[in-house]
């Protein structure tokens, strides 16, 4: 099977007035055209996925039909989740199968000088095989509201492929910046609705990728990982244009999921030479999601006074393939300006009185100084 470039355009054309975001896209491809359709594999593919034709970008022959199963041990949905090598504790993988012949995965590492990189692939699955053709590296977006995406830049760092074992283990061989390397990997996580193990949770659905069309070249990624937890990666950057990677994880109450200690690291070391023992994981500050089916609005505020808060709503870009989300049911996307879970935790406590407890139970008020004051008194509580 092989990615066939020349149908994208057309795709894109016949399809975008499904979608607004694509408009967006069409745009920013047309300002950078100078380079390959590859180096754009990220874009192309949960474009076209979100409208539903991703199988259309690919020239099938002999066992490449989209339509086939993967292979006759392993679901080829059940591949998505977060997997790493005990050995290369504090690095890892985020893979999310998109559909029978396409998954997207996100690894976050380090640089050789102990700062954190992360790379993005478009991988063609075949069989139990996730074959990565680039992997991508990106750089030159900066962290809050002066977020340019025309400064994001887009680099080719290597290539690789997942070889699954099992629905729990693989081994994923690549090529970065001309150095050969190989990973035993594990699962950490899987999804419920789509997992080995049958788990189910009404919430898988809101799994995926997800990004604000004006901050193009950052996302989140996030994963239902039980009946009612979450696990989430944001990939952005620092004042200096250089990745960086927050992780955590936390409960998902009601319409919302608050990660618990998110944390940053650094002093890993990419490829042979990485020690988990030099790994230093360093608390972000806060990191809160409110989650709606094609959505989240997320609110941050970041320990480090270089890093400023704030709140964005991101679009979902793809969902791992054979989830679903009912729109009609729980899951809206409602506002989120300070935390929610502040509004309820206060509620609980009682920590300002009866003069705020109004403010704070509003579901639907509005950003204000005393509200991110409350959040603060509660976060150092």
């Amino acid at each position: 099977m092989t990615f066939d470039p020349s149908k994208l355009r057309q795709l894109l054309v016949q399809y975008s007035t499904f979608s607004n975001w694509v408009v967006g896209f069409m745009r920013w491809v047309n300002n950078r055209y100078n380079f390959a359709l590859a180096r754009l594999a990220f874009i192309i593919a949960l474009s076209v996925l979100v409208m539903g034709h991703a199988s259309q970008l690919y020239a099938t022959t002999g066992s490449g039909d989209p339509s086939a199963p993967a292979g006759d041990e392993i679901s080829t949905a059940s591949l998505s989740g977060f997997f790493f090598d005990p050995a290369h504790n504090g690095e890892g993988f985020v893979i999310e199968v998109i559909s029978s012949v396409a998954a997207v995965v996100y690894w976050f590492t380090y640089n050789e000088d102990g700062s954190q990189r992360w790379f993005i692939g478009v991988g063609e699955v075949s069989g139990s095989d996730i074959i990565i053709p680039e992997w991508i590296v990106t750089s030159g977006g900066v962290f809050g509201e002066g977020f340019d995406p025309e400064k994001v830049k887009m680099d080719v760092a290597g290539h690789g492929v997942f070889r699954f074992q099992d629905c729990d283990s693989a081994v994923v061989e690549y090529t970065i910046d001309g150095e050969d390397g190989s990973q035993d990997l594990m699962r950490l996580s899987s999804i419920p609705d789509i997992s080995c193990e049958g788990v189910q949770s009404f919430r898988a659905g809101l799994s995926g990728s997800y990004y604000d069309p004006e901050r193009n070249g950052e996302g989140v990624v996030l994963q239902v990982i039980d009946a009612d937890k979450a696990a989430a990666v944001f990939f952005t950057y620092n004042t200096e244009g250089e990745q960086l990677w927050i992780l955590g994880s936390g409960d998902i109450l009601g319409e919302n999921l608050r990660l618990v200690d998110p944390f940053t690291t650094r002093g890993g070391r990419f490829g042979p030479d990485f020690d988990p023992s030099e790994v230093e994981a360093d608390p972000f500050g806060e990191l809160n999601l409110a989650l709606g089916c094609d959505g989240v609005n997320m609110e941050y505020a970041p320990l480090d006074p270089q890093l400023e808060e704030g709140v964005t709503t991101m679009q979902k870009l793809a969902r791992p393939a054979g989830l679903t989300c009912d729109k009609g049911a729980t899951f809206q996307l409602p506002e989120l300006s300070c935390s929610a879970f502040a509004r309820e935790a206060l509620l609980a406590e009682d920590l300002f009185g009866e003069e705020l407890n109004p403010l704070v139970s509003n579901q639907s008020f509005t950003p204000d100084e005393t509200c991110f004051a409350a959040r603060h008194e509660l976060s150092g509580r």
